[in-house]
């Protein structure tokens, strides 16, 4: 997968996340922002629960995806931040894995 290709994210598609146990996931939501694209994501193996994989987009914001990893991480366990489960790449593509939630504050 190319950075070009963020509109190819289409709810329905089956995605293997190979680095984080090799996982597939059904694509349940996609939401495009200005540098990232967060997808909602339903676990096929069944033994965890739906997730979100904020994907950045744009090769211009590989460094702000390390800067906003690390600081994310670094806040720990907060009740109004999600949590980073893991974090990597997803082909060529930055990928935050983090719960998903119905809401948002």
């Amino acid at each position: 997968m190319d950075i070009n290709d963020k509109a190819s994210f289409k709810r329905g598609e089956i995605i293997t996340i190979d680095a984080f146990e090799k996982l597939k996931f059904k694509i349940s939501d996609v939401v495009e922002g200005g540098f990232a694209t967060v997808l909602g994501l339903e676990n096929l193996g069944g033994f965890y629960l739906s997730k979100a994989a904020k994907i950045f987009i744009s090769k211009s914001n590989y460094e702000s995806f390390d800067r906003e990893v690390k600081n994310w991480s670094a806040v720990g366990n907060h009740k109004n931040i999600a949590d980073v489960l893991w974090f990597g790449r997803f082909d060529t593509l930055p990928l935050i894995l983090m719960p998903w939630y119905d809401a948002t504050l």
